[in-house]
Order: C-alpha cells, then sequence, then structure tokens
C-alpha cells in the first residue's frame, strides 16, 4: 500500500531524525594561510633548524604546504641586515671634523685611551682612566687642530712643551719643516723668540748633565699613527701652542669604516 506524506509530516519526521533543512559538509581542518603571521612562524621553524634542531622533529605534525615553505625558507640565504635601522645611535651618516675633513681613522694607545683622526690631521680624543692620575679628566675631549707621531728615542724631546710653562716660558710654538718639528720659545730675558733647548723644558735634568742644555728641540715626526710610536696633538691660538698633549704609545690602527658604531657613537 502506498502511503503518501504531506509537507507537515515530513517535516515532523526530520525533526524526530535530526534532519536539517540544508545538510552541511563537517568543517575540515585547514592550516592557517601563510598570512604575515604565518610566514612568521615559518621563518621560526627554519630558525630553529638552522640553529642545530632536529628537523624531522620541527617539521613532525605540519602540514604539506608548510613543510615545503619551510623547506624553500632553508634553501634561501640569510637576509642582509637592515644596518639603516639597527644603527639608531648618535653616530652621523657622514663622519667629518670640525673642518669637514673626513675622519679616517681610529686608534687607540697603550693606557686604553681611543682617537679618531682625520684626513687634515685633526684629532679627537676619549682618555682611559688612567692610574698614575686617578681617572682625571678621563672621557671625551676637545678636538685638535694636529697631530704628529714620533719615536720613543725622541719621547723627552715630544714631551717637553709640557713644561715650558713651568719654567718661565708662557709663550711657545712650533715649526714643521718636512718632516721634523722645531719648538720655539720667547726667552723672558730678552722677550725675544729663539729656538727651544733641552734644558728650558728640563732644568733639573741639566744640572746632574751639563752637556743635554743645549740640545735643541727638533725631532723627525711622522704624520698617521704607528704602532709603539707616541701622540703629540695640539691647538693654535694665533701663532702660538695653546693646547698641548703628549700621549701615550700608539697601541692599534683601525680603518674608521671597520670600527663598529657601538664604539664611534662616543666620540659625537
Amino acid at each position: 500500500m502506498k502511503i503518501t506524506l504531506n509537507k507537515s509530516q515530513w517535516e515532523q519526521i526530520g525533526k524526530t531524525a535530526g534532519w536539517t533543512k540544508t545538510a552541511q559538509a563537517p568543517a575540515q581542518i585547514q592550516p592557517p594561510k601563510p598570512n604575515q603571521n604565518g610566514m612568521n612562524k615559518i621563518q621560526e621553524y627554519v630558525n630553529k633548524i638552522r640553529s642545530g634542531e632536529d628537523k624531522n622533529t620541527v617539521l613532525q605534525g605540519l602540514p604539506a604546504g608548510w613543510v615545503e615553505k619551510v623547506n624553500a625558507g632553508l634553501n634561501t640565504p640569510n637576509p642582509a641586515p637592515n644596518t639603516e635601522q639597527q644603527n639608531t645611535s648618535t653616530v652621523p651618516t657622514q663622519l667629518l671634523s670640525p673642518s669637514g675633513s673626513p675622519i679616517k681613522l681610529y686608534f687607540t694607545t697603550a693606557q686604553g685611551s681611543q682617537y679618531i683622526m682625520a684626513e687634515s690631521g685633526e684629532t679627537r680624543r676619549i682618555k682611559s682612566s688612567h692610574a698614575n692620575t686617578g681617572g682625571e679628566d678621563a672621557g671625551l675631549h676637545a678636538w685638535n687642530q694636529k697631530a704628529f707621531f714620533t719615536s720613543k728615542e725622541y719621547e723627552y724631546l715630544g714631551n717637553s712643551p709640557q713644561f715650558f710653562i713651568g719654567n718661565g716660558y708662557k709663550n711657545y710654538t712650533m715649526s714643521l719643516k718636512g718632516d721634523t718639528v722645531t719648538f720655539f720659545v720667547v726667552d723672558p730675558k730678552n722677550n725675544q723668540w729663539r729656538q727651544g733647548t733641552f734644558g728650558d723644558a728640563y732644568p733639573k735634568s741639566v744640572k746632574g748633565d751639563p752637556s743635554k742644555a743645549n740640545i735643541p728641540l727638533s725631532f723627525p715626526i711622522v704624520t698617521t699613527p704607528k704602532t709603539g710610536f707616541f701622540i703629540l696633538e695640539f691647538r693654535m691660538k694665533g701663532n702660538m701652542i695653546s693646547n698641548y698633549h703628549f700621549g701615550s704609545p700608539v697601541a692599534d690602527v683601525k680603518d674608521i669604516k671597520s670600527v663598529s658604531p657601538d664604539v664611534l657613537k662616543g666620540f659625537f
């Protein structure tokens, strides 16, 4: 016997059986699309493998699409660092001295002081804390207009200007001819310029050895830092030396391009 059901009867049967009007397929679990977050996760897996973690362990359970992208990442060289973003220190993009001369060298001395030097010969120093001075005036110093370097043989001649004032020679200067520096002083006896002598700077030493008295304060120099050579740097005011510093022997010299910005930022 044929049974015919009307619409309401079919709806009642459907409710009893748990039918729905529109059948829907069960939700299929899909891996997240490789958007920015997904790409970051893939890169994380790549980094784990590159750092030494077992590849099979890292890839275990990942969808095939992700495994493919991780393998592709492993075959891609590491990107070059974005130095423009990283170098956010106070180091200028173009390193210049006060006169506008390009800075070309970085060097250190035996007592740990640091220097930068421009093509013009201008220098700037970060003085280390010296044990013999108790850290006096340690830190960044002003630019000097010029710097030369001389060997240990001429240490006392090169250091002589630091003793002029204490011995009555308030005005002094220097001349450079070729690769030779000569110091001149104003003689307080007649107020006339003359070449400085060993006796002007070291009178006590001369008392013990009079033969040193008239040794001229003239000696050879080089204009670029050289390991083992003493640095002498100065500023001029008119024709006079207004500031003079005789430093420790050079220990290490580097091209400025090879120096870390973290080191250079101390000079600016």
